[in-house]
């Protein structure tokens, strides 16, 4: 929810701005860093629960570039490289996309660290290589995998949208701070490009993708549609796709996300938050969850975009 705040508060929100602060002062702390508690709400004050958790550092150094939770947050992240520079829990995710990658690259154009800039580059690099299949016969991507390759959640789309989309905030970042190896750009480029061409055509016909991109029977979901949709948009207005050809993909999702909405503002049919396994992604069962009015917040901003 944060990141989608920022997005419009860089466009210059107010409301956008004031809102984004007000939960940033929740659990930010200049003695501790962070005060809160984990999603089994265990408290963590002082520290974090997974790689997850530095997401919000895009927002918070954009703000306050020397808060004392950045430094907290990003020694945490380092402890979590293994020899190839790769930052994980246990298994390699498509969510260290946008919660590593992105915010990393966020830094290191705040800070002109070019070392930030090819650890950021690496985390998308290195699940390209676990998680992506980019051969013109199967293409597919899979939210996690360890270390050895074994797979899992092939398709399931909220782990596609964290992949689009981390990979299209970091590259735009990288572009902006002239920071990253060119030839891992393109490649990464390349690899975004050929994904969004063929998830573009698993669009239904009001404007959603189900839970698992190419399983219709599990329903639609409004996660995977905002966050896919916004990184085509955001892919179509950095000229990496051709506007009057995806763009159209992305308004039309927004159009129909409008839909979703309860009657008090929130995004209804989110699938729920990873803990139950396939099954439970699998299963049509949804819930009203505040990153899924991030997602749509992102397409927002997005398609605003100048």
């Amino acid at each position: 929810m944060q990141d989608g705040l920022y997005e419009l508060h860089l466009q210059g929100n107010t409301q956008a701005t004031d809102t984004l602060k007000m939960q940033l002062s929740q659990y930010l702390d200049d003695e501790k860093g962070v005060i809160f508690e984990n999603p089994h709400t265990i408290p963590l004050d002082g520290t974090f629960n997974s790689i997850e958790d530095f997401l919000p550092v895009a927002a918070i150094a954009g703000l306050y570039p020397n808060h004392f939770s950045i430094r907290k947050g990003l020694d945490f992240m380092l402890a979590h490289k293994n020899k190839e520079d790769i930052i994980l829990n246990g298994h390699i995710t498509t969510e260290g996309c946008y919660t590593l990658a992105y915010p990393l690259a966020a830094l290191a154009t705040i800070r002109k660290d070019e070392e930030l800039a090819k650890l950021a580059l690496t985390q998308l690099t290195g699940r390209a290589g676990f998680l992506a299949d980019s051969s013109a016969t199967a293409s597919a991507i899979y939210q996690r995998s360890d270390l050895e390759g074994n797979k899992g959640y092939k398709n399931w789309g909220r782990g596609v949208a964290w992949y689009l989309l981390g990979t299209i905030k970091t590259l735009r970042l990288l572009h902006q701070s002239g920071y990253g190896s060119p030839d891992d750009i393109k490649k990464m480029e390349a690899s975004f490009m050929h994904h969004v061409s063929w998830i573009a055509k698993l669009q239904d016909r009001q404007g959603m993708w189900y839970a698992y991109l190419d399983r219709p029977e599990t329903n639609v979901d409004t996660s995977t549609t905002g966050g896919i949709a916004a990184a085509i948009a955001w892919g179509c207005h950095d000229e990496l796709l051709d506007k009057n050809k995806y763009m159209p993909t992305a308004r039309k999702a927004y159009q129909a996300l409008q839909t979703h909405l309860s009657a008090d503002g929130f995004l209804r049919d989110i699938t729920q938050i990873n803990r139950g396994g396939e099954a439970l992604q699998a299963s049509g069962y949804r819930v009203i969850s505040q990153f899924g009015m991030g997602l749509m917040a992102q397409l927002q901003a997005a398609l605003k975009s100048k």
